[in-house]
């Protein structure tokens, strides 16, 4: 009898500190895979960001180029940047005036917004350079304007972060000669 009592002990159950060390493990490894998992989530949203506002800079580059929706009032396009209002976005428009050659080269009341882009979740356009930014292609070469400057030389650049988060942040720069990165 003494026996099959010392049998039915080793053969039943864990202890409660086995027990323990395995719910804790399984607290551990979860609870880092579920921060890793968010910070990837954030990263992943500031990429595609970054790669939407290069796309988007390229597209209404390529717009003035070919001179899509070019009309006697319409003298180029660009993409406004005012972090100062709204960090979240940006708006891509058509410069629209009566005469070209005394066009303004900047985002105003009187022009046509094509489409005003919201970046994805928590991120947001930490700095530019020049603040507030416009950049401006006009046809049909197309000249690029920096703030109403097209003088060689001249920079601007954009940089987005993922808020809330230490992650590197991306940064696109524009020139006056039309190379973006």
């Amino acid at each position: 009898m003494k026996r099959l009592k010392s049998i039915i002990k080793k053969d039943f159950g864990f202890t409660l500190v086995e027990l323990l060390v395995v719910v804790s493990v399984v607290s551990i490894i979860s609870s880092i895979t579920l921060v890793n998992y968010r910070r990837g989530f954030v990263q992943h949203s500031l990429s595609q960001s970054n790669q939407k506002l290069l796309a988007d800079l390229r597209k209404v580059q390529n717009m003035a180029i070919s001179g899509v929706g070019i009309a006697s009032d319409f003298c180029g396009y660009g993409i406004n940047i005012n972090k100062s209002s709204d960090p979240y976005s940006y708006i891509i428009y058509v410069d629209k005036n009566s005469d070209c050659s005394i066009s303004n080269k900047k985002y105003d009341v009187g022009d046509d917004i094509i489409e005003e882009v919201n970046l994805t979740n928590k991120i947001k356009i930490n700095f530019t350079s020049p603040s507030p930014l416009d950049i401006l292609f006009k046809p049909p070469e197309p000249l690029t304007y920096i703030n109403q400057s097209n003088s060689l030389g001249i920079d601007a650049s954009i940089v987005l972060e993922a808020e809330g988060f230490s992650l590197p942040t991306k940064t696109i720069t524009v020139n006056t000669s039309g190379l973006i990165e």
